[in-house]
């Protein structure tokens, strides 16, 4: 029976762990970070842990929950790392639509305009724009080539006003007025989202309670767990789900605060 378990265990464990590993780091198609530096990332945590379940002598069972744990860490971390970073990035294009709309009413052209913007907020894109000031459809491609997707629409909108005719006051105007409305739909969903973060994450570290209590209570836990065969079997399923339902909560309340509005 004890090898009939051992047997399993060498055979589900690592097909358990890369299953979860998958769901974990790769999440839904829609939405994911397509980056060559996340890929870097990923390989800097999933290399040292698999160095750590060749050379280590804790049980596989064990290893496997730990690459689960912290590839559910740098997923959580990641996923909150892009959404801090699209807020920048809309406060970023929010005062530079501020910036090029002032000095347009002012009677600057959109060239001087995107010069001004670029020296004050240091914005490559629109220096690069302003350069390409006297070719419009160079300077609305330098712009439209923009990581900021605020800052990218732009330009895309842009040689709209040359081909059909469109004020571009009008066009400042609704661009900034979105991005604002974004950035205040945000702040004030935001202080909610925080309160049920932490309630994810209050339950996500429930099992470790429950293991301490065991101890408490006379019974050996970590022994079950560590042991092998069914307790090995109860700690990766465990630790698995634990891990991705802390992972989802996080992309659910994210959403819901990050959610466009433009």
């Amino acid at each position: 029976m004890n090898t009939a378990l051992g047997s399993t265990e060498s055979t589900l464990m690592p097909a358990l762990a890369c299953a979860a590993a998958l769901l974990i780091v790769h999440g839904a198609p829609a939405g994911r970070i397509q980056s060559q530096q996340r890929a870097i990332d990923q390989r800097l945590i999933v290399i040292p842990m698999a160095a750590l379940g060749v050379a280590s002598p804790l049980p596989i069972s064990v290893v496997a929950a730990l690459c689960i744990t912290g590839l559910s860490i740098h997923a959580c971390a990641t996923a909150l790392w892009a959404a801090q970073r699209r807020a920048t990035q809309a406060r970023e294009a929010s005062t530079i639509l501020g910036l090029l709309r002032a000095d347009v009413d002012a009677g600057a052209t959109f060239g001087e305009a995107l010069k001004v913007a670029a020296e004050q907020t240091g914005n490559a894109a629109c220096a690069t724009a302003a350069a390409h000031a006297h070719h419009p459809a160079k300077a609305a491609a330098a712009l439209a080539a923009s990581e900021q997707p605020d800052i990218a629409r732009l330009g895309r909108v842009w040689s709209s006003t040359h081909t059909h005719g469109v004020s571009l006051h009008a066009v400042l105007t609704q661009q900034q007025h979105q991005v604002d409305a974004w950035l205040n739909r945000r702040s004030s969903t935001q202080a909610g989202a925080q309160g049920a973060l932490a309630t994810a994450l209050t339950l996500s570290v429930l099992p470790v309670a429950g293991i301490a209590l065991g101890h408490a209570l006379g019974a050996d836990p970590i022994g079950f767990l560590s042991g092998g065969g069914v307790g090995a079997l109860v700690l990766l399923l465990g630790v698995t789900c634990d891990a991705i339902g802390i992972y989802w909560s996080t992309r659910i309340i994210l959403k819901a605060t990050t959610k466009k509005g433009h």
